[in-house]
């Protein structure tokens, strides 16, 4: 509470009740599992690549690191999860939107009838089976079909799952890091998209 009404006057947590400011170099060179750059563009560069303590750096801001400080984060050891990993369940969702604009129907409207008629019919083929009767709680909610909100997080939960091992299995088989096997896996989909639509001879 104190930290909220500091920060609601002062508009920065510097000088907050009961902390302590450090500068960025040293928050950079804290030792830690996993340090995750979120603010901007290449915050890790030639400058501060040495500061950088960590097992796992996950990139939460577009072009976190600079392609010279990935280089030797790389030969220090360290793991890189490129930003365009951490940042594709977002992508997902905005994809889902635009779909969902195309069609002008809410997600999962045409399909929730459909589930629903199909589990209870199965429900009433497992009462007349046990010859038992299914608590009308528990019906209600085995035979309830998939409303919006579920649909798009299996959607995006499913498809970020798929990405991130195709591109580790990209990265093991040409001896890649995740960033560039992620590439060259977008690019060889946008060519065979070009090929496909007779873009290229």
């Amino acid at each position: 509470k104190q930290v909220t009404e500091h920060f609601g006057k002062t508009g920065t947590l510097e000088g907050a009740p009961n902390s302590r400011s450090i500068s960025v170099a040293e928050a950079m060179g804290k030792e830690c599992d996993v340090y995750i750059p979120a603010a901007k563009e290449n915050v890790i560069n030639g400058s501060n690549m040495h500061l950088i303590n960590t097992k796992v750096l996950a990139e939460a801001s577009v072009c976190a690191t600079t392609p010279r400080a990935e280089s030797f984060l790389e030969d220090k050891g360290v793991f890189i999860i490129p930003d365009m990993l951490t940042t594709v369940a977002a992508d997902f969702i905005h994809y889902i939107e635009w779909l969902k604009g195309l069609s002008h129907i809410r997600l999962g409207r045409l399909e929730k009838r459909y589930e629903e008629s199909g589990k209870e019919k199965l429900l009433n083929v497992l009462e007349r089976m046990s010859q038992r009767s299914v608590d009308p709680h528990v019906r209600a909610n085995a035979a309830r079909g998939v409303d919006e909100e579920s649909l798009v997080r299996t959607t995006v939960i499913q498809g970020v799952s798929e990405i991130c091992e195709s591109v580790a299995q990209e990265a093991a088989a040409s001896n890649l890091n995740y960033r560039t096997a992620a590439m060259k896996i977008a690019l060889n989909r946008i060519a065979g998209s070009y090929n496909q639509l007779g873009i290229f001879p």
